[in-house]
């Protein structure tokens, strides 16, 4: 938590995710993997939305446990 706290000091907005249900890929995911199967993939920088319906997402709930 001390790092949190670090991050956004002196921070007057900040934006956090809380994630609740965090589970391990098997296989790993690769970055080439994900290029392969999502056309035009680059990873987010600083923000991505994913579309509940998107290729995105699809991939990695069929990379779920």
């Amino acid at each position: 938590m001390e790092e949190f706290y670090r991050y956004f000091d002196e921070v007057e907005v900040g934006h956090v995710i809380v994630f609740q249900e965090v589970r391990r890929l098997r296989p790993i995911l690769r970055l080439n993997d994900l290029r392969q199967r999502v056309k035009g993939f680059h990873p987010p920088q600083f923000f991505k939305r994913l579309a509940a319906d998107g290729p995105e997402l699809s991939f990695f709930r069929s990379a779920l446990i």
